[in-house]
């Protein structure tokens, strides 16, 4: 963010005296006995969030596959944004672990979270969902257009 001329981003006073661009890196993970298991990551509240790379690895429980998994982006007014998904044959992958990395950039609003959710063939063992969380957060500021 240092690179980009003050004509269009300027820090507000709140902003002042903070580090401005902060690493963001987060493991979430979730064992559960269900079909369906999510872990929710809460980033900072008052900055921007950069997401930049999302690894994502799954490992169902016994005799149980990998179905679906996704990592999306979601809004406190519940609105949600697939970021990543990969579908599994399970017919190929029984008990096997899975794995997705997803790369790019998405720049999060304050108070927007992110989840990994994963879907497996069954409940009845213990299934795991890990994700790595890696990119920055920014101070708000405003976005000043020449």
């Amino acid at each position: 963010m240092e690179q980009i001329p003050e004509l269009l981003y300027r820090l507000r006073s709140q902003d002042l005296g903070q580090p401005h661009a902060r690493l963001l890196w987060r493991r979430i993970s979730q064992t559960q006995a269900a079909a369906v298991v999510s872990v929710v990551c809460v980033p900072d509240r008052e900055r921007l969030t950069v997401l930049r790379n999302v690894a994502m690895y799954a490992t169902p429980g016994a005799a149980q596959s990998i179905l679906l998994m996704v990592f999306e982006v979601f809004s406190p007014d519940g609105q949600t944004f697939s970021v990543a998904l990969e579908r599994f044959n399970p017919a190929l992958a029984v008990v096997l672990p899975g794995w997705m990395n997803w790369q790019g950039c998405v720049v999060l609003p304050p108070g927007w979270n992110m989840r990994a959710i994963c879907t497996f063939s069954a409940g009845a063992a213990a299934n795991t969902v890990t994700a790595d969380i890696q990119g920055s957060t920014v101070p708000l500021g405003t976005i000043q257009l020449p």
